[in-house]
């Protein structure tokens, strides 16, 4: 053997003695008694106490060749989770861990444990035997250890016997993991140099059910591993130089667990034609860009080869450019960046994109995936020398030539303001104004005054007709962030943010809001404007009766700046789980719905019936969504009527209308009957929950914007709350807006709702009225 070839093999048995694990021992400061082995004799013994450890000693004197250690119980039942681990003592006498197995905690057929050690010079070998978890033993069932060398003089499992291949892409080779452990080697010499792919595939038919995964490497004839590649992309594309040859290649299980000798996998090495080979690979050889008549830089090329090796003699294709922007603009100014790939180009392929200032420090980079769209980004730097550099991503994915095109365009960034609070741009309510997020990581900042005398809605609407930007839409009061919304569409798509939050009344007169937009991720830029509007709207004080409301009926305004106050009634919290992300809370009236209290509640009327029933009629109470996620909670505690009453069983018919006048709101007006079954103050926003909501109605169509009449129960309905829902149980009447996340009735599948459905405003309020028939003695209705 030469010695290019044995400079190899250490660098082989180091890829064998990780596939086992790694860490070191020093052994126990009391050496245990140790056992010496001879090369095909068996050892027989028992773990016979818990935390039992046996240690055997093994001189493996033959160089190139694979030592197979065997561990197997002859039957089951022992009990012992039998562990193998074979260690190596180095010239300081320290034992470092080459490889180990074990049996499968819980296991019950006997421990057959295989493992194949690479020996690449003669050393000295200890082998531990103990139970997995030190908490079992057996002295009836033993085990029975063997080390015996493979035999490989006629297979290609080492270096000095690799099979050859021929450098032909027709001229495959079959073969197949046949033993646990085992690596099929092979070789070939290259001519010229160039670049050259090794195709190692299973044979599709008969790998359908095979738990053999294949791994593969390529070696050079030093020891420098070039590339490792695993299934199922086991191409590896590599510029080679004869010089550094004969080259290796090692296929075997990726874990080294598994065989399978009906699982044919073919190999093959071919030459590869190459447009570039070793040009432009560093910065100093950077290939320089000019700009064309619109100022732009443009690159064309392709990544040729891979490489998972640090080694600078095997180190992948890299193309470096050079382009130097101009320092007649502004201090800064933004670039362009647009990637996309060639016709033909391997979808899997990722080439990750650099951009470098002069000083080589990063000022961006992107990683492009070939299957995807065309990728356009805008960043911010100054004038000067800049540098580009294509890198492969992902080495083992790249089976063929990954073509790119890169452009940049540079443009003056000219006004680059608003970009803290403190330099924020003054909004006026209802005034648009227009804006860009020109590079990654820009903001922008708004201030809006607004007065506080009395309680009011901000609400804020940003609109974008086609832009790549995730944006992202904040509002803050001094340091508290009190909103925040996102649009991730992005990818062109246009984009529209709506939302709005309530500004409660306080002493000051007047405060100062800010508003802040920017992308989602702060990755992203484009010169694609968008269009911001804000609107300051204050909160009716009163809200008058209407003509379904007869004369002399009591009319309850739930007013937004009662309830964030909590003054006008009595509340209590109640959250609300919309989604894990998104569980608001909310005061809740506990006056206006009470009809068992001593004193009822203004409007509350109880009439007692002729067949025994009584019927509690509420007054009616009107309200406005006043903001984005807004809803109005009453609570009602259904009980028998009289807290003192002896019925063990009762049930209420329920009725409840909800009007809203002509011509109608943008709100799409929807009550909600919640029921809290753990009396904690905690419902969730899903008919199917047990604290969900147990009946709803409403506006149930987008378009409709007339007036509306909903009667709840009608005809044959039945709408009922009994005593088996158990005492003092305690429901929520909610009134909010619903979001359409589909069209209804638009077919299968259904059609998105692309635009932002929330609905809030003063345009038109609800009304509603509710009204319980008490039925005592019975839990049901007939």
């Amino acid at each position: 053997m030469d010695a290019k070839i044995k400079a190899i093999l250490p660098v082989l048995f180091f890829m064998l003695a990780c596939s086992g694990g790694s860490g070191s021992s020093g052994g126990d400061s009391a050496e245990p008694a140790i056992t010496e082995m001879q090369l095909g004799v068996t050892q027989t013994a028992t773990i016979e106490t818990e935390g039992d450890v046996d240690t055997f000693h093994i001189r493996a004197t033959e160089a190139n060749r694979f030592l197979n250690v065997n561990c197997n119980e002859k039957s089951s039942g022992s009990g012992v989770e039998l562990m193998v681990t074979v260690f190596e003592e180095d010239a300081s006498g320290r034992r470092v861990r080459l490889f180990g197995k074990h049996k499968p905690q819980d296991a019950t057929p006997p421990a057959d444990l295989d493992m194949a050690i690479y020996i690449d010079r003669p050393k000295e070998l200890y082998i531990t035997v103990r139970d997995l978890m030190d908490d079992d033993a057996s002295t009836d069932i033993a085990y029975h250890l063997t080390c015996a060398f493979m035999e490989s003089s006629r297979e290609n499992h080492d270096f000095s016997n690799a099979q050859a291949l021929n450098i032909d892409t027709s001229d495959v080779y079959y073969d197949a993991i046949e033993s646990v452990g085992e690596v099929d080697c092979f070789t070939f010499s290259p001519v010229v140099a160039g670049v050259y792919r090794v195709s190692v595939d299973h044979v599709s038919q008969q790998y359908i059910s095979s738990n053999v995964q294949l791994s593969a490497e390529l070696w050079d004839a030093s020891g420098d591993r070039i590339q490792a590649v695993s299934a199922p992309n086991d191409t590896i594309l590599s510029f080679l130089d004869p010089d550094d040859g004969p080259y290796y290649v090692t296929a075997h299980d990726s874990d080294d667990m598994h065989v399978d000798a009906a699982a044919t996998y073919a190999i093959s090495v071919g030459a590869v034609e190459a447009d570039e080979t070793l040009a432009n690979d560093t910065e100093e050889t950077a290939l320089a860009l000019s700009a064309d008549a619109e100022g732009a830089f443009s690159a064309e090329g392709a990544i040729e080869y891979a490489s998972s090796s640090a080694s600078e003699d095997h180190g992948p294709d890299i193309d470096w450019y050079r382009f130097a922007l101009s320092d007649s603009l502004s201090e800064f100014q933004t670039v362009r960046l647009d990637i996309s790939n060639q016709t033909g180009t391997n979808p899997a392929s990722i080439l990750r994109v650099v951009i470098y200032d002069e000083a080589l420090d990063i000022v961006t980079s992107h990683d492009f995936y070939c299957s995807g769209a065309p990728y356009e980004n805008r960043f911010r730097t100054r004038g000067g020398v800049h540098y580009v550099s294509v890198t492969p991503l992902n080495p083992g994915k790249l089976e063929a030539g990954a073509g790119y095109q890169v452009r940049l365009q540079p443009t003056d960034l000219g006004g680059d303001d608003n970009n803290t609070e403190n330099d924020a741009t003054e909004l006026q309510s209802g005034v648009e104004v227009e804006g860009a997020v020109d590079y990654h990581s820009d903001v922008d900042w708004y201030s809006l005054m607004v007065d506080t005398s009395a309680g009011g809605v901000i609400a804020v609407d940003l609109v974008s007709d086609s832009s790549i930007i995730d944006y992202q839409l904040s509002i803050w009061r001094g340091v508290e962030m009190i909103k925040r919304i996102s649009d991730l569409s992005g990818a062109g798509a246009g984009a529209h943010l709506k939302t709005a939050i309530f500004v409660p009344r306080d002493s000051q007169g007047s405060a100062v809001y800010h508003i802040k937009v920017g992308d989602a991720q702060n990755d992203e830029g484009s010169d694609v404007p968008y269009r911001l509007t804000a609107v300051k709207t204050t909160a009716p004080v009163v809200v008058g009766a209407i003509p379904e409301i007869g004369a002399g009926d009591v009319l309850r305004y739930y007013n937004e700046s009662d309830e964030q106050s909590e003054s006008g009634g009595t509340f209590s919290e109640v959250e609300l789980e919309i989604f894990s992300g998104y569980q608001p809370t909310y005061p809740a009236n506990t006056d206006w719905l009470d009809f068992r209290s001593d004193i009822l509640p203004d409007g509350v009327e109880t009439a007692a019936l002729p067949d025994g029933a009584t019927r509690i009629t509420f007054p009616w109470i009107t309200g406005y969504i006043d903001y984005q996620g807004d809803r109005d909670m009453f609570r009602i505690d259904f009980d028998k009527l009289s807290p003192d009453g002896e019925e063990t069983a009762w049930y209420y018919d329920v009725e409840m209308r909800l009007v809203v006048p002509q011509p109608g709101s943008d709100v799409e007006y929807v009550w909600k009957l919640y029921r809290d079954r753990n009396q904690n103050g905690v419902i969730m926003d899903d008919p199917m929950s047990p604290d969900g909501y147990k009946a709803c109605a409403g506006d149930d169509d987008p378009e409709v914007r007339e007036g509306l009449d909903v009667m709840v129960p009608t005809g044959d309905q039945t709408f009922w709350i009994g005593s088996e829902w158990g005492e003092n149980a305690k429901f929520y009447f909610g009134v909010g807006d619903f979001n359409y996340e589909v069209f209804p009735d638009s077919g299968e599948p259904p059609v998105e709702n692309s635009e932002p459905d929330d609905d809030w405003g003063y345009d038109a309020p609800y009304y509603f009225k509710l009204q319980l028939t008490y039925h005592p003695g019975k839990a049901w209705p007939d």
